[in-house]
């Protein structure tokens, strides 16, 4: 079944960051107590970088930083190279907007989290030089470089103003999950996640087989510490539910089914997809009248790698997503993570975190009770 093949892929990513771990070292998280014990990288390229820039704000921090990036970018010899997982269709005009902003030309690689992890990390041993300058991906994974030691302690000048700071990384954007229907199919739409789960869509229902992180974040975050439910009580409701559901492996592929009515509802659809659909005349729907809520958010993330030799390129580019493109990722239907930025989650929305270290701590045991959730469902694409 391909759901199973996300819990070996997630387990093999595990491994390989552990056996990384033996051989360098992470950095502890600053909002929860990580397990994560080994000394934090360095870059004393970055070190100098952020010296110069020190106590500088505004339009003089950033003029500092473009000064620097463009005396790299003359004697570098190589290109600014990002790694993502950010698809091509928003991760191409982001970095041509750069280019055009600054005339720095950027090298984009893009490819699944597990891909990118396993590259960076084997790169970054390897003192492999033209490996990646910055990292862009998924609050998980990127959590996970972290942990592995490769990613430099970074400071930026609009922390203050971001969704989700850690020490060595930083949210860029920020993935919500939320409940959606095709409004031909459900005319009664629900309004909490039991009347979501809870039977009344017997034969309606699709789930996501690899969001394992959207199902513990609700099992332990809402139904267990906000309803006061047993861990076993959830997770039994939510495997009620799955019984006869659709599986289905992608989310962008989720919402097409959804769309053309291959099933009514999803609980974990990603907001960015469901917008897209509904821009295209879709008949779906998420938020009328009201959204199933609290919202599931799980930050994603972008870092410095700690083997750069461009840390004024990273630099400016990192305060680059986190300022000047937040509009511009918006404008994808992501959702910033900048509060300043317009297109963030509207105020009066109830929002649950994804909490990114117990779920890398506990990452094999909820990959394998939600694998075992949806062990019935019938797979539909790929």
């Amino acid at each position: 079944m391909k759901h199973r093949s996300r819990s070996r892929v997630g387990l093999a990513l595990a491994a390989v960051v552990m056996l990384t771990l033996t051989g360098c070292g992470g950095s502890p998280t600053a909002q929860s107590g990580g397990q994560n014990t080994a000394k934090p990288g360095r870059s004393e390229g970055l070190e100098k970088v952020l010296a110069q820039v020190k106590g500088l704000t505004g339009a003089e921090r950033r003029a500092k930083l473009v000064e620097l990036a463009k005396a790299e970018d003359k004697t570098s010899g190589r290109p600014f190279n990002q790694y993502t997982t950010m698809n091509l269709d928003n991760s191409q005009p982001i970095a041509a907007a750069f280019e055009k902003k600054y005339g720095i030309k950027q090298e984009l690689y893009r490819a699944t989290g597990t891909t990118v992890v396993q590259r960076v990390i084997q790169e970054t041993k390897a003192k492999f030089r033209n490996g990646a300058d910055v990292v862009s991906m998924n609050g998980t994974e990127i959590e996970m470089l972290d942990r592995a030691g490769v990613l430099a302690p970074i400071e930026v000048g609009v922390a203050k103003d971001l969704a989700y700071v850690q020490p060595n990384w930083v949210s860029n954007y920020l993935n919500v999950f939320i409940g959606g229907w095709n409004t031909e199919q459900v005319t009664d739409p629900p309004k909490t996640w039991e009347d979501l789960l809870g039977g009344r869509f017997k034969g309606k229902l699709s789930f996501e087989v690899g969001d394992f992180d959207w199902f513990a974040t609700l099992v332990q975050e809402y139904f267990v510490k906000q309803k006061g439910m047993t861990e076993q009580a959830a997770v039994d409701l939510i495997r009620q539910a799955a019984k006869g559901a659709y599986g289905v492996d992608g989310h962008t592929v989720q919402n097409e089914l959804l769309a053309s009515g291959e099933f009514g509802i999803a609980p974990s659809l990603y907001l960015h997809n469901t917008l897209q659909r509904i821009d295209e005349g879709a008949p779906i729907a998420w938020d009328k009248p009201a959204p199933v809520q609290p919202l599931i958010v799980r930050a994603n993330g972008i870092g410095i790698n700690v083997a750069t030799d461009r840390p004024a390129t990273a630099l400016l580019f990192v305060e680059y997503m986190v300022e000047d493109a937040q509009a511009q990722i918006a404008s994808f239907h992501r959702t910033p993570a900048n509060r300043n930025a317009p297109g963030g989650i509207p105020a009066q929305y109830k929002i649950i975190n994804a909490d990114l270290d117990d779920l890398l701590d506990s990452e094999k045991k909820w990959k394998a009770l939600y694998e075992d959730v949806t062990r019935d469902a019938t797979i539909k694409g790929k």
